[in-house]
């Protein structure tokens, strides 16, 4: 085609050839230069859902290019927030590939790159403790021709990070009035003679990265029973930070999330011994157990 007009036309028409040829041939940073994908969603939970009250999170990715790539500029956002359905998460992405321009959200990528690496950093509490569930965000990233006029070259990458947070919900029962594992001494008592306030020493912490609610059970209904004959028993009840179980199961709902150091509660009791007991040891068994917010 070229050595055709070459031959036909005069020399100014050959300046005109090469104008329109200046206008069609790629340079060397637009040839063929593109994300090789069209979108890349990334899991930043890989292998399995974060703990909530643990470290924060880095996670490293590779973004391939096309062969061909001469001198581009990559832009990106350097900070995004991930949402749930109960809040979100900060995060920021550094492109470790390249050099530093001027701008915070621009990098330089040198000619002949076929990779771009990436660190995401996420700050898990940057928003406070985070809920469980699922969390996610999408961005792009767009190449522009960097010694050619800063033209956009390629298609947008839309890059989509999603993050599973685990639900964490734990008990603990602490204190100098335990003996023996989880046992409780109440003591000494006597036939008629109700005690009141007894302060064992205890502690019930509830750790919780959701709303959540506190179940307490008792397997003889609020009584400590005879060990040898159980038609013996004892009526008592239980006071958690003051406030009386009523109940069976009794609840205290409608609690809020927790640092990780959690919400400590004490525990105290008062027991109405009736007449007519036997001496022994008087026992029950009460369970607790926490659950999220229905």
């Amino acid at each position: 085609m070229m050595e055709m007009t070459m031959r036909f036309f005069p020399t100014t028409c050959m300046l005109a050839m090469m104008l329109v040829c200046g206008a069609v041939v790629p340079t060397a940073a637009a040839a063929g230069c593109e994300f090789s994908e069209a979108s890349i969603t990334f899991d930043l939970s890989n292998p399995g859902a974060v703990d909530p009250y643990g470290d924060n999170v880095t996670r490293t990715l590779s973004i391939p290019l096309s062969d061909g790539c001469g001198l581009v500029w990559l832009d990106y956002d350097k900070r995004v927030v991930l949402d749930g359905m109960d809040g979100s998460i900060p995060a920021s992405i550094t492109v470790t590939t390249g050099s530093a321009t001027s701008s915070s959200d621009r990098r330089t990528i040198p000619a002949g790159t076929t990779v771009i690496d990436l660190r995401i950093d996420i700050d898990l509490r940057g928003d406070g403790i985070p809920a469980s569930g699922s969390y996610i965000s999408t961005t792009t990233f767009a190449l522009f021709d960097a010694a050619n006029g800063g033209n956009r070259i390629g298609a947008l990458l839309p890059l989509t990070l999603s993050l599973d947070v685990a639900q964490v919900m734990t008990l603990s029962l602490t204190g100098s009035g335990l003996s023996g594992g989880a046992r409780v001494d109440l003591g000494i008592f006597e036939e008629g003679v109700t005690r009141t306030g007894i302060d064992p020493g205890l502690n019930l912490t509830a750790v919780s990265n959701d709303p959540y609610r506190i179940e307490i059970d008792s397997r003889h209904g609020w009584r400590i029973v005879n060990g040898t004959d159980a038609q013996y028993a004892i009526p008592y009840s239980l006071r958690i930070d003051g406030r009386t179980i009523t109940g069976n199961p009794g609840t205290i709902d409608r609690q809020d999330a927790t640092d990780s150091g959690g919400i400590d509660r004490p525990l105290d009791f008062t027991v109405t011994p009736g007449t007519r007991l036997r001496a022994g040891t008087y026992e029950d068994e009460v369970t607790i157990t926490i659950f999220g917010n229905d």
